[in-house]
């Protein structure tokens, strides 16, 4: 049965990519890896802490902080691209957060 053009163009998809065993490093939650289609437009694929949100008191973020600072990315590729560009997110926080430490401890 045909609901609308746009869903032949780009079927809704709820499938679970996250990887078993993925956690964030900030907070423990689950890494979820997500295949974004809204309306039948395709956005690509998105990998995010499942507790992050601005302000949540966690990540340590607010609405104006840089993307990059963020334990979101979205726009990506595939499911492998998420996998890997998560991983270089957690090390470059991970640094970044140990810099700032050591300024702080030096001050």
């Amino acid at each position: 049965m045909r609901t609308s053009f746009v869903d032949e163009v780009c079927p809704p998809d709820d499938k679970d990519y996250s990887v078993p065993g993925m956690k964030c490093p900030k907070c423990g939650g689950k890494v979820l890896i997500t295949h974004d289609v809204v309306d039948g437009l395709d956005f690509g694929f998105s990998v995010s802490c499942c507790r992050f949100c601005h302000y949540d008191g966690i990540h340590g973020t607010t609405f104006n902080a840089p993307e990059k600072d963020c334990y979101a990315i979205h726009y990506l590729n595939s499911k492998e691209e998420c996998i890997k560009k998560w991983e270089q997110r957690v090390k470059y926080l991970k640094e970044k957060e140990k810099n700032e430490l050591g300024g702080k401890l030096n001050e």
